[in-house]
């Protein structure tokens, strides 16, 4: 049985990736071809998120709503009876009471830690990104929120939601740029390189040692050489981005 995985730990991974994602998709619809200095030059990545400050919070909620559900409640509809109790509760206490972003946000967390902690990882990743720079792992695990708590969701079933993250955050961050009438492509190399990063991070929390120019073995390594994470990872990508296709 696969082991279940630290919500503290899956959390601060998750909103990484999120902000990873959102703000490579932007740097490569703006930027465009390869060039890499200019899509990771700190002027032009702040300049950047600046300009797409306001439209965050809701892709943030968006994607990432579901997926704390999944990761903190047995089921669906556990989560709508908790919100269903906590918002009616509210409701006596306060009748013009009605639940915004950071209350269904909350909820999904499950716990009032967690949700400081999400709160905080949020405050922290997109500080650092409006500076103009993308966090390294070493900086990652230093300053996140640590904290013991374990999660309903095994390794494979956390690959997937953070892979989904990463898929839907870069497709909205190259939607924030488009025109309007103009379908952005995915950059591949983009998206595996967050993905391998990402998934080793939320694993491993340590720089991945194998080859470089090895990316096979490199993706093993931060999946722990275990073959349900390996094609959870690339079945989820595959899904996510039939799904886009359809959309």
């Amino acid at each position: 049985m696969s082991k279940r995985i630290n919500s503290y730990q899956a959390v601060a991974s998750f909103v990484r990736g999120f902000f990873e994602a959102y703000a490579r998709g932007i740097m490569d619809a703006a930027v465009g071809g390869d060039d890499f200095q200019k899509k990771n030059d700190p002027k032009e990545v702040k300049q950047m998120m600046l300009e797409h400050y306001g439209e965050v919070n809701q892709y943030f909620f968006d994607i990432m709503f579901s997926t704390l559900v999944r990761l903190n409640y047995k089921s669906a509809e556990e989560a709508n009876e908790r919100m269903q109790k906590n918002f009616e509760s509210m409701k006596k206490t306060d009748p013009t009471f009605e639940p915004t972003m950071l209350d269904y946000l909350r909820i999904a967390c499950k716990s009032n830690q967690l949700y400081k902690a999400m709160e905080a990882e949020y405050k922290r990743n997109f500080t650092w990104l409006l500076q103009g720079k993308f966090t390294s792992i070493e900086e990652h695990v230093r300053d996140y929120t640590h904290g013991v708590l374990i999660s309903l969701a095994d390794e494979p079933m956390a690959i997937h939601l953070l892979v989904r993250i990463i898929v839907k955050a870069y497709a909205a961050g190259l939607k924030c740029v488009s025109k309007e009438g103009t379908q952005q492509q995915l950059h591949m190399p983009t998206l595996h390189g967050m993905l391998l990063n990402n998934v080793n991070i939320l694993l491993n929390e340590a720089p991945l040692k194998g080859d470089p120019e090895d990316p096979v073995a490199l993706f093993k390594e931060a999946c722990k050489n275990e073959e349900e994470n390996i094609n959870v990872l690339f079945n989820t990508l595959n899904d996510a981005m039939k799904e886009l296709a359809e959309e």
